[in-house]
């Protein structure tokens, strides 16, 4: 982990997300890789977990998925020792079904929860969204319905206060894929990033022997949404960046 860590602050990057793997088969040890990673990038770079929702041990090709689900007691304890690291969010460490644990352990959490990914309608963000269950929502271009139906997700977010106003008030805010491939996000949606900041790599099909091309934000602002490792064809939109805009008549919500 710590090896790991050093290849991407070497490389440049402020934010990194580790997760899934041997995580949530042994506390002791999941808690010896965020300590070796939060070691390694420091107070001033942002740690985000993502332990997964599937059952501990979910790749054992005897029994897969034979584990059992994290109770919302286990849940709630990982949200409190991942703050002893000031992990930035957990995320998707919750069965995508039960909105009812979202809410509940978000409840308790000092930790912002994120987490939308497998969240499939526009009626289903709305209860997702409405019923409280995260501090950052994660639409996924290649399930939630394209990118008309992450824009409507995002403006849900912004009404109900969780996340900052931000628009896509021009074409420079999208940024869009010149050839088939597989994208590859390196900062997470929420961040903060100047135009021309890097904020993905997208892997061409035809030509693996290439270097991927370098993803690049459009505009100030925040990233809003991503493909998020999904594929992409051409002229599809892989990054949107919005530019962030003053609030007005009131705090986020009201």
């Amino acid at each position: 982990m710590a090896a790991a860590a050093r290849g991407y602050v070497a490389r440049g990057f402020r934010a990194v997300k580790f997760g899934w793997g041997v995580f949530g088969q042994d506390e002791g040890r999941d808690r010896e890789l965020v300590a070796a990673a939060r070691g390694v990038l420091g107070p001033e770079r942002h740690l985000l977990v993502d332990p997964g929702w599937y059952p501990a041990g979910w790749k054992n090709p005897e029994q897969p998925f034979s584990g059992v689900l994290r109770t919302r007691r286990e849940a709630e304890r990982l949200c409190r020792w991942l703050a002893e690291y000031d992990v930035g969010w957990v995320e998707d460490f919750i069965h995508p079904e039960r909105f009812d644990e979202y809410a509940a352990v978000r409840r308790s959490s000092p930790v912002p929860i994120a987490a939308g990914e497998q969240v499939a309608t526009v009626w289903d963000f709305e209860r997702f969204i409405g019923e409280g269950c995260v501090d950052v929502v994660q639409p996924d271009l290649s399930r939630c319905g394209g990118v008309s139906v992450a824009l409507q997700v995002a403006q849900m977010a912004e009404q109900a206060g969780t996340q900052t106003l931000a628009a896509m008030v021009d074409r420079e805010c999208f940024t869009v894929a010149p050839f088939d491939g597989h994208y590859e996000p390196v900062v997470a949606c929420g961040e903060t990033v100047a135009a021309g900041a890097l904020v993905g790599w997208l892997h061409d099909f035809q030509r693996i022997d290439l270097d991927p091309w370098p993803v690049r934000a459009g505009v100030d602002g925040l990233v809003i949404a991503q493909a998020w490792g999904a594929v992409v064809r051409q002229g599809q939109h892989i990054a949107i960046t919005g530019r962030v805009l003053p609030w007005v008549g009131g705090t986020p919500g009201e």
